[in-house]
């Protein structure tokens, strides 16, 4: 008769379990968009595999942006109201963490904090509400 072999059992909880595969699906993730974007992979092509065509833009000089009345900004919050809660939350979680933030994460938190969700809703709305003129 063959010998038993015997195999040491760790008990794991539902929580410890559900975090270890919480970790592995994240570090997936990051590791994917790592791919992505070591491998330019942000053709946009809709999963069809063809890359999307794109027009080269023209040069333009100055006067001639001038000619389409851009808007002009005049606010004195913006970029400066930022980087002082950038700075705020570095110093409340500590610079190691920050930086180690994942692109995702960040997003979320500059969302959360600069786009009211009555306003993304508002755009979304109008965005998908769009006709193309002339084509009856």
């Amino acid at each position: 008769t063959p010998a038993a072999t015997t195999t040491p059992t760790t008990t794991v909880t539902n929580a410890q379990l559900q975090a270890i595969i919480d970790r592995g699906v994240a570090a997936a993730l990051v590791e994917r968009d790592a791919d992505r974007s070591r491998n330019g992979d942000n053709s946009n092509d809709s999963g069809t595999g063809g890359r999307r065509q794109t027009t080269t833009p023209r040069e333009c000089s100055y006067t001639e942006f001038l000619k389409c009345q851009p808007m002009n900004f005049h606010g004195t919050e913006g970029a400066g109201s930022a980087l002082t809660w950038w700075n705020s939350h570095m110093r409340a979680v500590g610079q190691d963490v920050t930086y180690a933030m994942p692109w995702a994460a960040l997003k979320r938190m500059v969302t959360s904090k600069y786009c009211p969700r009555g306003e993304i809703q508002k755009l979304e709305s109008e965005f998908w509400n769009l006709k193309v003129k002339g084509l009856d």
